[in-house]
């Protein structure tokens, strides 16, 4: 080999040993990154372990004691009857109420009372021969009653014993304030009415005449208005019973109270029975009122894992806050958190997640080792090249030298 050969050769090695020494120093920065990831997967892992979540209360019916589920917002908003309370949600936010898409769409139609908001809620809107929702969301699609409040025109009703019937058309001037009546809750209140006495409906009814004749304030008639509808909410199961019967048994004497359910409806439309699901609607209506309003939850959070994690979530953020309602004490909505003592709620270890966390996190170990072995392959065999290399490069290096001293001998 001469000279510039064996040189040739020299360097072409010596260019080999850098990639090799490169590469190599790739694989150690791999090997690096996985002890990183590996870090990583073990503080998951960790952190998974240390998981808490919110569980509520519900009363246990066999055992007469309490067992806890997971919560989401199925499970703890809306009118829960095997809850031990009743909760809702509020975006801490702007402190809107959150409710499903339904119940957001019943309260814009019903904003107006807080019964007919109720009775919608319960599904008694459409389901009934006597209707609670009307073309403009007060009460009925058969006519309204109601007493002017705060239109100019009194609509009459100086020369009426009863609220007239609302004619066909827009909603009068100061919709809203005004007096309405579904046909079933005005059927009672004739029934009252015509019985005459000092019953408290009554004196309601005629404060709220009188107040509308002789041009009181509005804040002062929406407030006998108020008071009127509170009176007539006295008498719940006598509306039940009038919203059950089918129209054409309706009882032709104003003064005859209507008593009869029919036998389908026995089991089920007693009024003790639905007591508290209706009050819970109305406490709802007042919250949601107070709010300035609602907003919907995407249904894609509203059950299931992925349910439960949104409401850990939001609530272990400070994102939403949880509200309690003890309908036998009427103390309305309080605030509460998952420390407090009497709310039914507690917060426990998540084994679910630590299940599946040591799952990935094994998994992730495994994965990584499988990496591990093929790079510590790889160093291995590009050191064994390495030391080929080197051994050519010396032998290469001694032609070179022989290569120069035979040259020099040669001139000599």
């Amino acid at each position: 080999m001469g000279m510039a050969a064996s040189q040739a050769t020299l360097l072409g090695l010596t260019t080999r040993m850098h990639d090799l020494t490169l590469k190599a120093q790739n694989i150690e920065r791999y090997k690096l990154d996985l002890a990183l990831d590996q870090d990583e997967a073990y503080k998951k892992y960790c952190d998974a372990m240390d998981a808490t979540k919110i569980q509520i209360g519900r009363k246990n019916a066999a055992t007469g004691g309490v067992s806890y589920i997971d919560a989401c917002f199925d499970t703890v908003c809306g009118f829960q009857p095997l809850n031990c309370t009743q909760y809702s949600l509020v975006n801490s936010q702007n402190g809107r109420v959150i409710v499903t898409p339904e119940i957001k769409e019943i309260y814009n139609q019903n904003r107006h009372d807080k019964y007919t908001f109720a009775w919608a809620a319960m599904g008694y809107d459409e389901q009934f021969g006597w209707d609670t929702l009307g073309p403009w969301g007060s009460c009925t699609t058969d006519g309204h009653k109601f007493i002017g409040i705060e239109s100019n025109v009194n609509y009459g009703i100086e020369n009426a014993d009863f609220p007239l019937t609302l004619p066909a058309g827009s909603p009068p001037a100061g919709f809203g304030t005004d007096l309405y009546m579904s046909e079933a809750e005005y059927l009672v209140f004739c029934a009252h009415y015509e019985q005459g006495g000092n019953d408290p409906l009554n004196v309601a009814y005629e404060n709220l005449l009188d107040a509308s004749r002789n041009g009181a304030s509005i804040s002062e008639r929406k407030k006998l208005l108020a008071e009127f509808r509170s009176q007539l909410y006295k008498y719940p199961q006598e509306i039940l019973n009038a919203m059950n019967m089918p129209k054409n048994e309706a009882p032709g004497d104003p003064t005859e109270i209507p008593t009869n359910i029919p036998d389908e409806f026995s089991d089920n439309m007693n009024w003790s029975y639905m007591r508290t699901q209706f009050l819970y609607y109305e406490e709802l209506w007042e919250q949601i009122t107070e709010a300035g309003g609602c907003e919907e939850i995407d249904s894609m959070y509203t059950s299931g894992q992925e349910g439960i994690d949104w409401f850990n979530a939001m609530v272990t953020s400070g994102r939403v806050h949880i509200y309690t309602l003890d309908l036998e004490k009427d103390k309305g909505w309080e605030l509460t958190t998952i420390a407090s003592a009497d709310n039914n709620m507690q917060e426990v270890s998540d084994e679910e997640a630590a299940k599946k966390a040591e799952t990935e996190y094994q998994y992730e170990l495994n994965k990584i080792k499988v990496k591990d072995n093929r790079y510590d392959m790889e160093l291995k065999k590009l050191e064994t090249e390495k030391q080929a290399c080197e051994k050519a490069i010396e032998t290469s290096k001694q032609a070179r030298n022989d290569n120069i001293n035979r040259a020099f001998d040669q001139s000599g």
